[in-house]
């Protein structure tokens, strides 16, 4: 309960205990990203792989929560001239038990005269895939920014949780795209941070947060977007 002298009482946590654990917080995200800093100098993170690493007919959900990886395979493909098509959706994008007519096999490596990058996993939404496009949409050439969306029948259902599934597909990277992309509105942002927070992504910036709580939400948010992606550069490098 509130004191009103700028305290809690004993049924709460003071402003003191609070202020030391952000900076304890923010101290063990300063020490993640200098051990990841030193990695990735080491090894490298997922933008220094071979472009040859950087392809999946069904990325899995590190891949999709990597702005790096997903952004790698469309520029790779895009500089080597294929034209690749970007197909957005979830679960019903996995074509192994599927037949040859799967957008996923059909449109592979430019087989039938298409590329396609497939982006999407079971617990991607819609508000996941609104957010990859703005992020795409500078990088696809002008006259021709188009994309297939299947809508999944999931987003309709009664038992839906964003909040259980969204998080696990979130993309920093491609959320950071999406906020820098200048053709979006100011409210388009402010609307679609409102919902990432709302389905369970509390460190997503929002209009009217002081200085101090968006400086350790910027430096935790680093610190976990880097930490994730030396973890599947890692991933990559010695699957074979």
């Amino acid at each position: 309960m509130w004191d009103g002298d700028g305290a809690w009482d004993g049924d709460g946590v003071g402003k003191e205990v609070l202020m030391i654990k952000r900076i304890a917080a923010v101290a063990a995200a300063l020490l993640l990203s200098l051990a990841c800093m030193v990695f990735a100098v080491l090894g490298g993170g997922v933008a220094q792989l071979p472009s040859g690493e950087l392809r999946s007919a069904y990325p899995g959900y590190d891949q999709v929560a990597s702005w790096n990886f997903m952004a790698g395979q469309y520029r790779s493909l895009r500089d080597a001239g294929k034209n690749p098509r970007l197909v957005f959706g979830s679960s019903e994008l996995k074509s192994k038990t599927a037949g040859a007519a799967h957008p996923g096999r059909l449109f592979a490596d430019g087989r039938y005269g298409e590329t396609s990058v497939i982006a999407g996993r079971a617990g991607v939404n819609d508000l996941w895939q609104a957010i990859e496009v703005g992020a795409f949409a500078p990088e696809m050439p002008r006259g021709d920014r188009r994309a297939v969306i299947f809508v999944s029948m999931q987003w309709f259902m009664c038992y839906r949780d964003p909040s259980s599934t969204f998080p696990g597909v979130f993309s920093q990277g491609a959320y950071d795209a999406f906020m820098g992309n200048e053709a979006i509105s100011d409210d388009v942002k402010s609307r679609v941070a409102e919902r990432v927070r709302a389905y369970g992504v509390p460190d997503a910036e929002v209009s009217g947060e002081g200085p101090l709580v968006q400086a350790i939400g910027g430096i935790d948010r680093a610190a976990s977007s880097l930490a994730s992606d030396v973890r599947l550069a890692a991933s990559l490098r010695w699957k074979d």
